[in-house]
């Protein structure tokens, strides 16, 4: 059995990932105009907003929503690739581009199952810690959307 990673490995991933999604709702939200007045917002854009807290929840809603789903949906596609979900497209491309080296024989695997016995052996891409950022990121815009009911009212 493969041995699991250090506590220490796992925190790095999960600090990194919140730390580059943090950065991405800011920047979401500093796009959508969370650091502009009410009135400049509302004048370039048709939402139906009511006041400055409104605009404030709205914009942080789809900012946190946004960046969460994305994450999500990132480790999920890297739990399915775990899975061995696109071995079969990842042979069948590098067979294609080895058509085009100085000797085409010469490739690494020569069939399906050496490749699917290689992949196999190798230790699976760490993903937990994009889904579990990624659905707080998703709580967090339902905490924001929460608030956003209560004064758009």
């Amino acid at each position: 059995m493969k041995n699991p990673k250090p506590f220490k490995t796992k925190l790095n991933y999960f600090l990194i990932t919140l730390g580059i999604c943090a950065l991405l709702c800011f920047a979401y939200a500093a796009i959508a105009g969370i650091f502009q007045d009410y009135q400049t917002v509302i004048d370039r854009t048709n939402w139906n907003i009511k006041n400055e807290i409104a605009k404030n929840t709205f914009i942080l809603t789809n900012a946190f929503f946004s960046v969460g789903v994305i994450c999500t949906a990132f480790g999920l596609l890297v739990l399915a690739a775990n899975g061995g979900a696109f071995e079969m497209l990842i042979y069948g491309m590098r067979r294609f581009f080895s058509l085009f080296q100085k000797d085409p024989t010469k490739v690494k695997f020569k069939t399906f199952a050496d490749y699917h016995a290689y992949h196999s052996e190798q230790e699976p891409s760490a993903f937990s810690h994009f889904i579990i950022v990624g659905l707080t990121f998703v709580g967090i815009s339902m905490i924001f959307l929460a608030i956003y009911f209560k004064y758009n009212v």
